[in-house]
């Protein structure tokens, strides 16, 4: 009410600041993305650390992992984008929801997923300066849709930490290598570095498997963070995932969670 009332600009603002975004990114459909980021959500959460969940998914799943009581979605926080007007921090702020069991703080996806269409990369931009400088949050945590679309360059260019996800397949080999082409090209042409940020991940892989794949990848994963191997979580019960399937110390100290 006061953010839509005041004529006074005002920012959220915590005592403590060092946010950190870390965007989950895959080059295909089904490698467990989507349970990797809602898991390290809730997985945070639990550990006490202010966690974010935003969910950019072409058609968002963030019910399949999360319940709250707040009449606003996302579509709301479009809107507020969308004016810039004053008091922008407050008014997200007061779009979000709290999911009852987690503790972990997201936007409920939106009335009509074609509003999502109406998000420009600048809004984006936009959002993501917003949530991380007001800090209030300690992590955000952000799903994607496959590839390398505007949006999700531009979420990947404003990420502290990348979480590239993968199968052991031919179909994700092959993908993986155009994802890499592109990474390659936005480098280049646009200066910025991104491979350094990657943190693989190699799910639902065995051993045996997880090293043959590495050794097809040409040595792209080289250039990258030591890959994860956490395991075929991705396809169990989220109340697997929340109770303690994510304890993959090596993988956790990547993100500075241990």
């Amino acid at each position: 009410i006061y953010a839509a009332n005041s004529q006074k600009g005002r920012r959220i603002t915590a005592a403590q600041g060092n946010t950190r975004i870390v965007s989950i990114i895959s080059p295909s459909g089904g490698t467990g993305k989507s349970s990797i980021t809602a898991g390290c959500s809730v997985l945070c959460a639990g550990r006490g650390i202010r966690t974010f969940y935003l969910n950019l998914e072409n058609i968002p799943s963030t019910n399949l992992f999360f319940h709250g009581d707040s009449t606003q979605s996302f579509s709301n926080a479009i809107f507020h984008l969308k004016g810039r007007g004053a008091n922008l921090s407050l008014k997200l702020e007061g779009a979000k929801s709290i999911d009852t069991g987690s503790n972990v703080h997201y936007f409920k996806p939106p009335e009509n997923i074609q509003d999502l269409n109406e998000l420009t990369e600048s809004d984006l931009v936009c959002l993501m300066n917003e949530l991380k400088n007001s800090g209030v949050y300690d992590l955000i945590f952000i799903d994607t849709s496959a590839g390398l679309s505007p949006i999700n360059t531009a979420i990947i260019k404003n990420s502290d930490i990348i979480l590239l996800v993968m199968n052991p397949n031919r179909g994700s080999e092959l993908k993986l290598r155009g994802l890499r082409a592109g990474l390659d090209l936005l480098e280049r042409k646009q200066g910025v570095k991104l491979t350094c940020k990657i943190i693989p991940v190699i799910n639902r892989v065995e051993e045996k498997a997880g090293k043959l794949f590495l050794e097809e990848c040409d040595g792209f994963l080289d250039r990258c963070e030591q890959p994860a191997e956490i395991g075929d979580y991705s396809c169990r019960g989220f109340s697997d995932i929340s109770s303690g399937l994510l304890e993959n110390r090596e993988f956790l100290s990547e993100l500075g969670i241990v």
